[in-house]
């Protein structure tokens, strides 16, 4: 069944976000979401190189929901401060404008879209933290780099203006279809200035612990929308959702966290 709903957002209050905490959180997004902590690396070996622009919504959904994605031995965990506190489950909106093998040549056609599940985890004994790759959703056979991909057919309508000075603000929409369903996402944005980040994230298929990757990227990021950081410069959000795998998440009793524009990243993948 479809699940449909316009979220309140239709404030025309902008309210500044705090300078260094909250953004010292943003800095730590790989698939758009580390926000945990990262270990230093060892031997590598450079995978792939992209250049990418995105969309994120964090959410706040049923415990048991989120703990369902998750490999035994490991719990759901929360975001635990900045502008995605309390969040435990991500939407992550990929447009790869380019994909590079080490060699500089096109890869998985070059050119593509795709939609990510990222969720935050933790091992039960240690209690270390852990950043799961639970599902891609994107054009490709096979079973993809975290061995969790499902091919899906991922749109996306993105409009900007702006004049003069004024960052460029506008209007971003999406659509995955899979397994006769459908996560649908739309709203109009007012931008501002984004913040420059760099870093580095760690993260691991939940169908696969073993398997982990290694993200140096930088990006420019604007949280448009935050309830724990008092932001909000969306008008007309709406998240539908019929995916039938989602829907256990989207049923009415999730609450949206954060949602946030990235018109520019770049990454260097890496095997460890």
């Amino acid at each position: 069944m479809l699940h449909s709903r316009v979220h309140n957002l239709n404030g025309d209050s902008t309210i500044m976000m705090p300078l260094q905490k909250p953004w010292r959180v943003v800095a730590h997004l790989a698939l758009g979401f580390t926000l945990l902590g990262t270990t230093p690396a060892r031997a590598e070996t450079l995978d792939s190189t992209t250049a990418d622009t995105r969309t994120f919504l964090a959410f706040k959904v049923k415990e048991d929901a989120a703990a369902a994605w998750l490999p035994e031995g490991y719990a759901p965990g929360v975001v635990p401060k900045g502008p995605f506190q309390s969040a435990n489950f991500m939407l992550m909106f990929i447009d790869r404008l380019i994909h590079l093998s080490p060699e500089g040549e096109p890869k998985a056609g070059g050119a593509y879209r795709m939609a990510a599940v990222v969720i935050p985890g933790r091992h039960i004994e240690s209690g270390k933290p852990v950043q799961f790759i639970a599902r891609i959703y994107g054009p490709h056979d096979g079973s993809g780099p975290y061995a969790n991909s499902v091919k899906a057919a991922v749109r996306r309508e993105l409009t900007r203006s702006g004049a003069d000075i004024s960052p460029l603000g506008g209007a971003d929409a999406w659509e995955v279809d899979h397994d006769g369903g459908r996560l649908s996402v739309a709203f109009a944005f007012r931008a501002e200035v984004p913040r420059y980040v760099e870093s580095e994230s760690h993260p691991t298929s939940a169908a696969d612990p073993s398997i982990r990757r290694i993200y140096r990227y930088r990006q420019l990021v604007d949280v448009v929308r935050s309830v724990p950081a008092e932001i909000d410069r969306l008008d007309n959000l709406r998240v539908e959702v019929s995916i039938p795998e989602l829907v256990d998440a989207f049923d009415g009793s999730e609450q949206l966290i954060a949602v946030g524009v990235i018109p520019w990243y770049a990454r260097e993948t890496f095997l460890p």
